[in-house]
């Protein structure tokens, strides 16, 4: 529902499904896997463009049709630990280059959580 706050409901998500969202950036305070959704990356990358690689970023899967989508779901929910793990420190990494002091957001998680 477009009228739901997504700020008031993503601290209870256990996997972020975004396109070219800020949400994500957000999201990299909870340290829980995300999922790229952008079937027209190869022509959004080019017009209107993106800040971000989103593939060289390896913050999670970036996956282009429902068919990789359904996979990476069931792949999260079967392996948590194990999907969560492979992207772990990429999104630890972008999270240091967004969030250039660490205290800035230890308040904002503990709101989170």
């Amino acid at each position: 529902n477009y009228e739901v706050d997504l700020n008031s409901i993503v601290h209870t998500c256990d996997i972020l499904i975004s396109d070219y969202s800020g949400v994500i950036f957000d999201y990299l305070l909870k340290n829980k896997p995300i999922i790229i959704y952008a079937p027209d990356i190869n022509n959004y990358s080019r017009e209107p463009g993106l800040h971000f690689n989103l593939r060289k970023l390896k913050i999670g899967p970036v996956v282009t049709n429902l068919e990789g989508l359904l996979d990476q779901i069931k792949r999260s929910l079967k392996y948590p630990e194990k999907n969560n793990r492979k992207f772990e420190k990429f999104r630890e990494k972008l999270k240091k280059k967004i969030f250039k002091r660490q205290d800035c957001f230890k308040e904002i998680v503990k709101v989170l959580d």
